[in-house]
């Protein structure tokens, strides 16, 4: 695509990555929206305490840019939570970004060009779509299930890049706490995965945004652990700990993490966010809390389904989720523009399937509601009014 086109395009597409924006929202509208973390979880007195400490330290290092590829300390935990040594993983494989959205802007930025393929699934992340094809590359969708990517989709749609011509650069794929589905990606799946990759010569981008919000203990290991060399895995602790942090990562092997390291152009985040981020691993705050953390979204995840349950049965379907903040439901009886104008109605809010798709225009029957950030004492009440919504809908349908 000439870049005039795909500039023209994007600056025509005004989808937010984060999140349909709802203007002069009415103060009751109920809004199962965008990915962000319940308030609730934010370890506020942790923050303040070791925060202030690391101001009053006074170190010069602190209050400047710091080195390109971020904290030492904390890209060493990073590297050691995503397996460490046992998967030949260190500091320098890793780049501590401006959130995910960093590390996904970092991956294009270093790895594309104009005319490059990226493969991404068919539900998937827009703001990912775009940062790709703002460096020129062309976008080809391949297509899952209800358990995620199908590899044998992923083939065929290999084979046709290759048939006409072009190598694909890289598969892009939400392989955990899929958003907006849910789905996790099998460890068989990952590996037919990475053996598509390798005989393709294609990168894997792992994106693991909401990777650690997890409702069992038998998720897969990240795709770096199992190929360190043929993934680049992007992740955050914006959901985790507080998006205010804005401390992000991408990791990857040697050669790629320094010239990621070398193409930022942003001098680095926040040296004190990265200290504290550190020091909240090391000291023993870090797992204790997303446990807890995890423990809530668990339990708004079943208040939610039971809530839909009660009030949307028949109207809709849809799978409990493994981990993450979302439920993806199928509608029985009507679109999620019929849906959309009904909502509006009963002053609830949710996200259309279609603006989870790389052109807009996929999944018309599908909707994702958020449970991340909702006050957990809405849920039944939002649920209520979207059974409303959707009674009004298929009647509209009909």
């Amino acid at each position: 695509m000439p870049p005039e086109d795909w500039l023209s395009a994007r600056i025509r597409d005004s989808r937010s990555p984060d999140g349909v924006m709802v203007r002069n929202p009415p103060p009751d509208l109920i809004l199962f929206g965008g990915g962000l973390p319940d308030p609730v979880t934010h370890p506020t007195a942790e923050m303040r305490a070791m925060i202030s400490e690391i101001i009053a330290a006074n170190e010069p290092a602190v209050f400047g840019y710091g080195v390109a590829a971020g904290d030492p300390r904390l890209r060493e935990l990073i590297a050691t939570r995503l397996g460490g040594e046992r998967a030949g993983l260190g500091s320098d494989n890793v780049v501590v970004t401006n959130g995910s959205s960093g590390a996904i802007g970092l991956t294009a930025l270093g790895l594309l060009e104009p005319g490059d393929v990226v493969v991404v699934e068919s539900l998937t992340y827009n703001g990912a779509t775009k940062a790709f094809m703002q460096m020129g590359a062309s976008v080809v969708p391949a297509p899952m299930d209800e358990d995620g990517l199908d590899p044998d989709g992923l083939a065929a749609v290999l084979e046709q890049v290759r048939a006409a011509g072009q190598q694909v650069k890289l598969i892009y794929t939400i392989a955990s706490c899929h958003n907006p589905s849910g789905a996790v990606l099998s460890l068989e799946r990952r590996m037919r995965l990475l053996a598509l990759a390798e005989a393709h010569q294609a990168l894997v981008v792992q994106d693991d945004t909401y990777g650690e919000i997890r409702f069992q203990d038998d998720f897969p290991p990240p795709m770096i652990a199992l190929a360190p060399e043929r993934v680049v895995h992007l992740g955050s602790f914006s959901k985790t700990i507080a998006p205010t942090l804005r401390v992000g990562w991408v990791a990857a092997g040697r050669d790629i993490a320094a010239a990621f390291a070398r193409a930022r152009t942003d001098l680095g985040i926040s040296s004190v966010n990265q200290r504290f981020v550190a020091r909240f691993i090391d000291e023993g705050f870090y797992e204790p809390h997303v446990r807890r953390a995890t423990t809530l979204y668990r339990r708004k995840r079943d208040r939610l389904s039971a809530a839909l349950e009660l009030h949307c049965r028949g109207l809709a379907s849809w799978r409990t989720p493994e981990g993450g903040f979302f439920l993806w439901l199928a509608l029985a009886r009507s679109d999620a523009a019929q849906l959309s104008a009904a909502c509006r109605e009963e002053k609830v809010a949710m996200l259309p399937g279609p603006y989870f798709t790389p052109d807009g225009a996929g999944f018309p029957n599908h909707i994702r509601l958020s449970y991340g950030q909702l006050a957990e004492g809405l849920l039944e009440e939002g649920a209520a009014r979207l059974g409303r919504a959707m009674a009004r809908a298929a009647d509209t349908a009909s």
